[in-house]
């Protein structure tokens, strides 16, 4: 049925459009069903594309296609942001690269984000060495913040490092550190 639907639609298009181009052999057939296909294809994704909402970022400087604005940065990257507060606000973005980043420069801002709303803005993209040697990041410590994230960290807390735990491993940590310093003093004590 789907097959029948398709032909008779680009049976319609074509009579539509046979007034502009007479096609008289195949091959002109076949080159206007594949221009009508295209015409179509691009007019569903322009659609789908201009309907669906697009992200309300914060204002910012447009920065160059792949450099963004790293050739603009201020090798005091702390005054080159005063500066961009000063055009933009508390909050901008800034490409750096390829990577977008959302800059707050103001404590009222920064406290709201960090501190009241901070589960909203927990998560982060995933390094790509961490997808490699932690199970798709689904460890603790790349793992998005979510219930499994919280489940995790509970038994992380209540087996590991309850007083009973670390009283358990107290013998072996001070091992560690001593055989750590008694690598580190010697190298010290030859470069001074």
């Amino acid at each position: 049925m789907a097959p029948d639907l398709a032909n008779k639609v680009l049976g319609r298009i074509q009579e539509t459009c046979s007034w502009r181009w007479k096609a008289n052999n195949p091959n002109h057939e076949l080159i206007r069903r594949v221009l009508t296909v295209f015409l179509a294809i691009f007019a569903i994704t322009w659609y789908y594309t201009s309907t669906t909402r697009k992200i309300q970022l914060p204002p910012g400087p447009r920065g160059l296609p792949i450099f963004g604005s790293l050739p603009f940065v201020d090798p005091k990257i702390h005054v080159y942001f005063t500066k961009l507060a000063k055009v933009y606000g508390p909050i901008f973005k800034v490409k750096l690269g390829r990577k977008l980043c959302v800059v707050l420069s103001s404590a009222d801002v920064a406290k709201e984000v960090l501190k009241v709303k901070d589960y909203i803005f927990a998560n982060r993209d995933p390094i790509r060495l961490a997808l490699l040697i932690s199970y798709n990041a689904s460890d603790i410590v790349f793992a998005p913040y979510c219930a499994e994230w919280r489940m995790l960290r509970m038994v992380f807390t209540q087996e590991n490092m309850s007083k009973m735990s670390l009283n358990a491993t107290y013998g072996l940590r001070q091992q560690e550190v001593r055989g750590t310093l008694a690598i580190f003093i010697p190298k010290t004590h030859k470069s001074s």
